[in-house]
C-alpha cells in the first residue's frame, strides 16, 4: 500500500488537489477540510515530500533563518538568548506547515556574500543583523524579511513596536493614580530600544520623568536605582520604569536594601517578561517583548512574498503583563489587571 498524496485525499474523502492546498498553501482550504486532511495524514504517517515539490518549482525548498549573533558569553548576552529561541519557535510554527524547509544560517560565516549570490534559498527571515548585511539581502534578489528591530522602510520589515511598549507603561502609572515618575535605562541616546521605549513613556506621561541614563544589567540597575533613593523615600518619586527586566533586578535588590517596598512605597514596570522574572519574590510588572508572535508574522509575511510578491512594512504591538509591583493608588491596592 502507498501512501501518498492520492491515498491521504480517499481516508479524508477530499480531492488530491485539496490534499496538496493543505501543505502547500492551507489559507485557501476551509478549515474542517484541513483538519480531515491533516488527521488522515498523522494517522497513516504521511508527510509530503517538500524538496520534490520545490525542485518542480525551480525552488530549493529552504527558508533560512539568517541571524548575527556571534559566540558571546558575557553574562548580559546569556540572559538574553531566549530571545532567539522565541523568535525560531515562532518562524518554524509557521514554516513547518508549509512547503519549506527551515534553516538556520549564521551570517557571520565568511562565505555569507558568495552564498547570496548563489540563490541557496528561496527566503530569508533575518534577527538583529547590521545594516551592511541587511543591503547585501536586499540587493541579493532573494525574497527576505527583516524581524524584530529594523524599522526603515526601505526594507521588508515586521517590528517590535518598543515606542508603544513605553507608552503602556507610562499609561499604566498614569491611569494608577500615579503622581511622580522616574525611568531607568541604558544607552538612551544612542541605542534605538532604549530611546524608543524612553520616548513612549516621556508621552504617556505627558511630561519628563527623572532620568537615570547608567550602565546595563544587574550592576548597572543596582547603581542607577541608588540614585532615587532620596526622591522615593521623599515621595516625589511613586512610579519606576526600568528599560529591561535584567536591570530591574539590580532595581529591586538596591530598593530592597534600603527597605523600600515595592509597590507600596514605590511601583515598578520591568520590559521584555523574561523567563527568569518568575524567581522573584514577587510577580514583576513588565512589557511584554512578543518575539514569539513577531516571527509568526514575519514567516507568514515572507510566505506571501514568496508566492505574491511585493512589500511588507508591519509592527507588532506589545502588551502590559500585570504583576505585583504596581499599586492603584487611587484604591490602595494592588494593579491586577483590570484599571
Amino acid at each position: 500500500m502507498k501512501i501518498d498524496r492520492n491515498f491521504i485525499a480517499e481516508k479524508a474523502g477530499v480531492s488530491s488537489a485539496t490534499v496538496s492546498r493543505v501543505f502547500n498553501d492551507p489559507k485557501l482550504v476551509a478549515p474542517d477540510k484541513v483538519e480531515q486532511v491533516l488527521a488522515a495524514a498523522k494517522k497513516y504517517g504521511y508527510s509530503p515530500n517538500k524538496m520534490a515539490s520545490a525542485l518542480r518549482r525551480n525552488g530549493t525548498g529552504i527558508i533560512s533563518f539568517v541571524e548575527s549573533t556571534l559566540l558571546d558569553r558575557a553574562p548580559i548576552t546569556r540572559n538574553y538568548h531566549w530571545c532567539f529561541t522565541d523568535s525560531v519557535k515562532g518562524a518554524k510554527f509557521v514554516i513547518d506547515k508549509s512547503m519549506y524547509h527551515f534553516n538556520l544560517l549564521n551570517m557571520n560565516a565568511s562565505n555569507f556574500t558568495g552564498l547570496l549570490k548563489t540563490k541557496f534559498c528561496d527566503g530569508m527571515m533575518t534577527m538583529d543583523i547590521p545594516r551592511v548585511f541587511a543591503e547585501k539581502i536586499k540587493a541579493s534578489g532573494i525574497p527576505y524579511v527583516l524581524a524584530f528591530r529594523e524599522k526603515s522602510e526601505k526594507f521588508n520589515t515586521v517590528y517590535i513596536d518598543e515606542r508603544e511598549g513605553g507608552r503602556l507603561a507610562g499609561e499604566l502609572f498614569v491611569r494608577t493614580g500615579h503622581k511622580g515618575f522616574a525611568h531607568i535605562t541604558s544607552n538612551v541616546r544612542t541605542y534605538g530600544p532604549s530611546e524608543d521605549r524612553y520616548l513612549g513613556f516621556k508621552e504617556a506621561i505627558g511630561g519628563e520623568p527623572l532620568l537615570i541614563d547608567g550602565a546595563g544589567g544587574i550592576k548597572g540597575g543596582f547603581e542607577s536605582a541608588k540614585k532615587i533613593i532620596k526622591e522615593i523615600k521623599n515621595k516625589v518619586i511613586d512610579s519606576v520604569f526600568v528599560v529591561n527586566d535584567l536591570a530591574a533586578f539590580g532595581v529591586i535588590q538596591a530598593f530592597s536594601a534600603e527597605k523600600i517596598r515595592i509597590p507600596e512605597d514605590v511601583s515598578l514596570i520591568g520590559y521584555d517578561n523574561m523567563p527568569y522574572i518568575d524567581s522573584l519574590p514577587f510577580k514583576l510588572t513588565t512589557v511584554e517583548s512578543p518575539l514569539f508572535q513577531t516571527y509568526i508574522v514575519a514567516a507568514e509575511e515572507l510566505l506571501r512574498i514568496i508566492k505574491e510578491g511585493g512589500k511588507i512594512f508591519k509592527k507588532v504591538v506589545p502588551d502590559i503583563i500585570p504583576g505585583d509591583s504596581v499599586l492603584d493608588r487611587k484604591g490602595a491596592k494592588k494593579y491586577a489587571g483590570s484599571i
